[in-house]
């Protein structure tokens, strides 16, 4: 039987590969993150934009190498589960324990390699986030006599991408053990400042997906309260600053939505090493029995061979849920046209969703 339990393999498994939906979406939200220019141009716009860059590639290069972290951590999961079945069709056979035991040890190194390869990607991404943050601390050293406006604006900005995460329902095991249509609402976010002569003028474009799944609708931004307030309250908060500091406090959308990535799929977030520790005991169990059946012990003695059956059950149960991964690709539905949610400044509109 699985050790810690069936529930938590499955939990797990459907935790990793969510992780992996993660990365990926938030390698489509720099896809279409850009950062314009405007004048007069300041000395500190051009490095920003070119560590942008940076932070956008390597979002990028994460979609070269997911075909292969993701085959690493669903495919061994479908294999140790043909090899259970063969097993429990066989209890007495040693060739065939040895097949399971040797089966959890590939399949913990396949994990192994997906694990690395995430880690490396999230390990390049933060490197490409101290650039950008570097390029724009420079800006705010220029601009310290505004800061305390730009923090109160920078924190607008934070509050608005956080409780636009929270209108988004995140593909983790209900979703995906359902095999269901899941429904993305793309959301087309325009960050501006008001220049000289009053008028809004684009900075930070970005398009953000929120999702929904088990039949219901995808969230509409544009009706919550909280959203609307919040919309209100950045337009409003830019009143009195100069275009520049406008501009610095609201770049900070791109090291806040990089801090959000970052922590849902690391830290408490990151279930890889529940699944290392079930790949372990798997292999450290079936190398006892096939010991034990070498032994001479009679079969009617080892528990492990009893459990054959339920094991094959079990895995049988999560190779299930791993196929519902593979498939969930291709049941997202997500609308072309992004909705846009939209504030008035005194004089202008601009728009702002998630």
């Amino acid at each position: 039987m699985f050790s810690p339990g069936p529930r938590q393999a499955a939990l797990s498994l459907a935790g990793a590969y969510s992780q992996l939906l993660a990365a990926s979406s938030f390698a489509s939200a720099m896809a279409r993150l850009r950062l314009h220019s405007f004048a007069p141009e300041p000395a500190w716009l051009a490095p920003l934009q070119a560590q942008l860059l940076a932070l956008a590639a390597e979002a990028r290069h994460w979609e070269e190498a997911r075909p292969a972290i993701q085959a690493a951590l669903l495919g061994p999961v479908m294999e140790q589960a043909a090899a259970a079945d063969r097993a429990a069709a066989a209890p007495c056979d040693p060739a065939a324990i040895r097949k399971l035991r040797e089966r959890a040890r590939a399949g913990g190194a396949e994990l192994g390699s997906a694990a690395a390869g995430l880690a490396g990607h999230l390990a390049r991404l933060r490197a490409a986030q101290e650039g950008y943050e570097a390029a724009l601390g420079a800006a705010w050293r220029e601009l310290a006599a505004e800061e305390a406006a730009m923090s109160a604006l920078a924190a607008r900005v934070a509050q608005l991408l956080e409780r636009l995460a929270a209108l988004h329902e995140r593909p983790r095991h209900a979703i995906l053990a359902a095999d269901q249509l899941y429904v993305l609402e793309p959301v087309s976010l325009d960050f501006g400042l008001i220049d000289a002569d009053g008028k809004e003028v684009p900075v930070l474009s970005m398009v953000l997906d929120l999702g929904a799944g088990r039949g219901k609708p995808a969230p509409v931004p544009q009706e919550d309260a909280a959203a609307a307030r919040l919309l209100q309250e950045i337009a409003a908060q830019r009143a009195g600053m100069s275009p520049e500091a406008q501009a610095a406090a609201l770049c900070t959308a791109v090291v806040r939505l990089t801090d959000m990535f970052d922590r849902e799929v690391s830290g408490p977030g990151d279930r890889f090493p529940y699944l290392a520790q079930m790949w372990r005991s798997e292999a450290e169990r079936h190398r006892g029995t096939e010991k034990t059946l070498r032994s001479g012990v009679p079969v009617e003695e080892l528990p492990g061979l009893a459990s054959l059956r339920q094991d094959a059950a079990e895995w049988g149960l999560l190779a299930a849920l791993a196929r519902c991964c593979q498939r969930f690709p291709g049941l997202r539905s997500s609308q072309t046209v992004p909705r846009h949610l939209r504030f008035r400044s005194p004089r202008v509109a601009a728009a702002m969703p998630a």
